[in-house]
């Protein structure tokens, strides 16, 4: 078929364009095939009178749910209820199915000729796509991925997607999608801005690996494409890492992630709704709660704890405020409070703010008063208490919201020789390369170490410990005991500040934990309710925080919930830091008892 279309204003859809008229536009079978002026032969041609009409190219949304018209709702609403209410008797299903093509209407009446489904009730879409292509319905085209899979208390699971409680029950999904000759096949990897149950968790793991590389490598071999909703750095490298072609959403982007989507060949869909109009609009036009406002904020501007060492440098970047106060950013993070180490380590760099050149930490004396918030940066003010010939001492706080949540006392001292000895480093203790990670040690013992992966800038290896099969000799004067080596994944700047301050946010990594060893509970088990009190170092050597730190650690005592636990750090053989630590291991009276 070949048309004309004649008398129009033409846009032509770049960014300086202008109107164009006097123009005639010449297609044959649905494509462009010339830009003719008037006057033109048309023999052979239908001719389409505009009238003074406008024409431009067609749109594509890569993204669209055709279950909704994409309006803020004012108030919550259970759609999975909603959509089971739906598909209940014939009636609610087909006044459903005429919604949905006249939402497709609405893409069309809006400029955009394709469209690509990430998502929908039952087998709408595919019905609208072919309903659309014979001409029964107006909408643009369409490529239908029907409904997504998801996993229970996952993305739009029981909406427009389904739970899949495994992997057959993924892979059975994915038959009845080919059955209905879907175009792509869409999976729910993380938790979005809308689902998210509690502040900060947005973006959460939600899909285990393994159900996503079943999925990808049964769709591939059947031909199909796989998208994935994915809203977080940990997210979008476990959809690459398993088969996932396109990610929809998105996360910041570091070089491992690049280097992934060139590696699969993969793409990003990178989508503005919902997060940005419900972190920027008025919550009485977006319809948002609380919660979903702040997540929102959070999935679009925070980043992530830092997973390389370039981001933990950052991180420990403070931005100067007047009268010695100084801001620091506070990372998204899986946990319901602000980590203990970032805020030591920022509050020694606020402190270094203040001192003069050429002296040196040597001690702080920190208590945390207030459980941190994830929701908010931390304003660290110094107090400069006195600068002395070779001593300067100053007293921190650390701040949220006119608060205070943390105080430290710290010493700085103008290097100069004396006397000099050491502890020697312990000599029963296997290298680094010779001891699993951190992270191994605690899938093999408790099956769940999502949340240790928000250390993932540190390498650390396990040595051992002291409960039964933990690897060191058993000493009944000392029944808590654990060692580990940690270093940074990559090489630090010269600066002693950074080194220290990384040495401090890695000392209360698993300093605390020690204390529980003796009384058979997993560290970060439901049954306990954990928190740092006081936190105490001592610099005694220059060390590099991106060279092997042995960590001897031990608990000479817990009473009254409270958990005491010291730690000594060596490098090249002496020690480099001593530390100790005093935090709550209360258990949680209601809990089921440990085991």
């Amino acid at each position: 078929m070949k048309r004309a279309y004649t008398n129009g204003i033409l846009l032509d859809g770049t960014e300086q364009m202008e109107p164009v008229r006097g123009k005639v536009l010449l297609t044959e079978n649905d494509k462009i095939t010339a830009i003719a002026d008037a006057g033109v032969s048309l023999d052979g041609y239908e001719v389409i009178d505009l009238h003074g009409g406008y024409l431009c190219p067609g749109l594509i949304n890569l993204h669209v749910h055709l279950a909704g018209n994409g309006k803020p709702s004012a108030k919550p609403r259970d759609n999975a209820a909603l959509v089971r209410k739906i598909l209940s008797n014939g009636l609610t299903r087909a006044i459903a199915y005429r919604l949905v093509c006249s939402y497709a209407k609405l893409e069309l009446l809006g400029g955009v000729t394709t469209v690509r489904t990430v998502g929908g009730i039952a087998d709408f879409d595919t019905r609208c796509r072919d309903d659309s292509a014979t001409g029964k319905v107006l909408a643009p085209r369409i490529l239908a991925a029907n409904e997504g899979i998801s996993v229970p208390g996952g993305h739009m699971a029981g909406s427009v997607a389904v739970a899949a409680h495994n992997n057959a029950e993924a892979l059975a999904q994915l038959e009845k999608a080919s059955a209905q000759k879907v175009d792509l096949v869409k999976l729910m990897i993380t938790g979005g801005v809308l689902d998210a149950t509690e502040k900060g968790t947005p973006g959460e793991m939600k899909m285990p690996p393994e159900m996503i590389k079943a999925v990808c490598d049964a769709a591939h071999k059947l031909g199909y494409t796989v998208a994935a909703h994915t809203e977080s750095p940990a997210g979008v490298k476990a959809a690459l890492e398993n088969g996932v072609d396109s990610i929809e959403h998105g996360a910041k982007m570091d070089e491992e992630t690049v280097r992934l989507y060139k590696e699969r060949g993969a793409f990003l869909c990178t989508t503005i709704s919902p997060a940005l109009p419900y972190a920027l609009f008025d919550t009485a036009v977006s319809g948002a709660s609380e919660k979903d406002q702040y997540n929102a904020d959070r999935s679009w501007q925070s980043e992530p704890m830092p997973a390389t060492t370039d981001e933990l440098v950052d991180l420990l970047r403070l931005e100067p405020a007047p009268d010695n106060v100084f801001v620091g950013r506070h990372p998204r993070t899986m946990m319901q409070r602000t980590y203990g180490g970032q805020v030591l380590a920022q509050a020694l760099i606020a402190a270094y703010g203040t001192v003069p050149t050429g002296r040196v930490a040597h001690s702080l004396d920190a208590y945390f008063i207030r459980p941190g918030m994830a929701s908010a940066d931390i304003e660290y003010a110094v107090e400069p208490l006195r600068d002395g010939r070779s001593f300067s001492s100053r007293r921190g706080t650390a701040l949220q919201d006119g608060r205070a949540i943390f105080t430290m006392s710290s010493s700085f001292h103008e290097l100069e020789p004396g006397f000099d000895h050491s502890d020697p480093e312990p000599l029963d203790v296997p290298p680094p390369q010779e001891c699993p990670s951190f992270i191994e040690t605690i899938e093999e013992r408790y099956g769940d170490a999502a949340i240790w992966h928000e250390w993932d800038a540190l390498d650390v290896r396990y040595v051992g410990d002291s409960t039964p099969g933990g690897g060191m000799p058993d000493d009944p004067t000392r029944r808590a005991r654990m060692r580990v080596w940690v270093k940074t994944t990559a090489a630090l700047p010269d600066e002693i500040s950074i080194h220290q301050a990384i040495v401090a946010y890695l000392s209360d990594l698993t300093l605390l934990s020690v204390a529980t060893l003796p009384h058979g509970v997993a560290f970060m088990s439901n049954q306990l309710q954990i928190a740092s009190i006081d936190h105490v170092m001592w610099f005694h050597r220059a060390s590099r925080a991106d060279e092997w730190l042995l960590y001897d650690m031990e608990s000479p005592s817990a009473s009254h919930s409270l958990g005491l636990s010291m730690g000594r750090l060596f490098q090249n053989g002496q020690i480099t830091a001593n530390c100790a630590q005093e935090g709550l291991i209360r258990v949680v009276a209601d809990r089921p008892p440990l085991s």
